[in-house]
C-alpha cells in the first residue's frame, strides 16, 4: 500500500453541531500550551545559532497558535448563538458591542460571561502583538546588558569565536529566557482555568 502525506486546511462544516467547535477550541488550547513548553525546552537548551533560531521559531509558534485559539473562540461562541462568525469577532472586540452579544447566551449560563471576558481581555494583547508581527515587523528576542538591550542572534554573530563571553551570554539568556517563559506559561494557565469555567457554564444548556 503505497502511502501518503498532503498539507490540507481543516474546517468545521455547518452540519457538524456545537460539539465540533467545542472539539477544536480544546485542540487549540492543547496546541497553544504545546508551543509554551516547546519554548521552554529551547530557552533550557540555548548554546548555538541553531538553538537560537528555534527559541525564535517557538515564540513565533505561540503567537499563531493563539490567532488559532481566539478563532476558534469566535466560532464557538457563534455556534451557540447562531450568530454569524465575523459579526460575532467585531462584538467581541467591541466593549460595547460585547453586553449585547452576551445577552444572546440563555440566562441560566450566566455564569459563563465572566470566564468569557478574561479570555478576550487575555488575547486581545497577544492578538495585537500577533498582528505587528506579520504585517509589519518581527518578533526577536533581546538581553538586557545594563543600560542597553542586545538582540541575542546579533550576540552570536559579534562573539560566535569567542567561546568564553558566548558561554556566559547563554548562561544570561537561559536564566532570563526561564523568567519570560514563566510569564508566557502564567497566561496559558489563566486562559486554561478561564476556558474551563467559560465551557462548565454554558455546556449543559446546549443540546449535542
Amino acid at each position: 500500500m503505497r502511502h501518503a502525506l498532503k498539507v490540507y486546511w481543516s474546517e468545521i462544516r455547518p452540519d457538524e453541531g456545537i460539539m465540533a467547535h467545542w472539539a477544536e477550541l480544546g485542540h487549540a488550547l492543547l496546541r497553544l500550551k504545546f508551543a509554551v513548553s516547546e519554548f521552554e525546552e529551547g530557552m533550557s537548551n540555548l548554546k548555538d545559532l541553531q538553538s537560537i533560531y528555534r527559541v525564535h521559531y517557538q515564540l513565533e509558534n505561540y503567537y499563531a497558535r493563539v490567532y488559532e485559539l481566539s478563532e476558534r473562540l469566535f466560532s464557538f461562541v457563534a455556534a451557540v448563538t447562531a450568530i454569524d462568525m465575523n459579526k460575532v469577532k467585531r462584538m467581541l472586540q467591541d466593549p460595547n458591542q460585547q453586553v449585547k452579544l452576551l445577552s444572546a447566551l440563555p440566562k441560566s449560563a450566566k455564569a459563563s460571561i465572566t470566564p468569557l471576558k478574561r479570555i478576550i481581555k487575555v488575547l486581545h494583547d497577544d492578538i495585537e502583538t500577533r498582528h505587528v508581527h506579520t504585517h509589519k515587523t518581527f518578533i526577536r528576542l533581546a538581553l538586557n546588558e545594563g543600560p542597553h538591550w542586545v538582540d541575542i542572534e546579533d550576540l552570536w554573530w559579534e562573539f560566535e569565536e569567542n567561546a568564553v563571553t558566548m558561554g556566559k551570554a547563554f548562561k544570561a539568556m537561559g536564566k532570563q529566557g526561564m523568567r519570560l517563559v514563566k510569564e508566557y506559561k502564567s497566561r496559558t494557565e489563566y486562559l486554561d482555568k478561564n476556558l474551563n469555567a467559560f465551557l462548565k457554564a454554558i455546556l449543559p444548556f446546549y443540546p449535542w
